[in-house]
């Protein structure tokens, strides 16, 4: 019998008389009690497309549920303009105000920025698309 063997029995011994385990309970068995025990779980694609549609079910119920509490029926989208308008009111606003941290301009002109930066995007990819639309017209009519 190695050492290693008698000192874990050694301990088995001790948790025993510390513990209310039945006798006929041994260490072997205690060690390969969870053997079986599924310790994960595989999914399978149709397991993680029904998760993502059901994800996406109830994101769009609870969204809506908290559109019509806080909206109603009017609804405005707001334009870019609008949005960079506000930003010059907060700004202006915050200006008139003492003792206002540099960091709050920071974050208003980096919201700035990010918006024109999304539009920018937007703008860029709705030209390529008419340019893409275009090249493939002009291709199908000249065969």
């Amino acid at each position: 019998m190695s050492t290693q063997q008698s000192g874990l029995e050694q301990i088995w011994i001790t948790a025993k008389k510390k513990t209310s385990l039945p006798d006929d309970v041994n260490l072997e068995d205690y060690l390969n009690a969870d053997d079986n025990v599924s310790t994960y779980y595989e999914l399978t694609e149709v397991d993680i497309i029904q998760s993502i549609k059901d994800s996406k079910d109830e994101a769009t119920d609870e969204s809506s549920e908290y559109e019509d509490a806080v909206m109603g029926d009017d609804v405005h989208n707001v334009t870019l303009s609008e949005a960079l308008s506000s930003f010059e009111v907060m700004r202006t606003f915050i200006s008139s105000q003492s003792d206002v941290p540099d960091f709050i301009f920071t974050n208003i002109h980096q919201l700035q920025n990010n918006l024109l930066s999304i539009e920018t995007v937007n703008l860029v990819q709705k030209k390529l698309s008419i340019i893409y639309f275009r090249f493939n017209a002009y291709h199908l009519i000249s065969g």
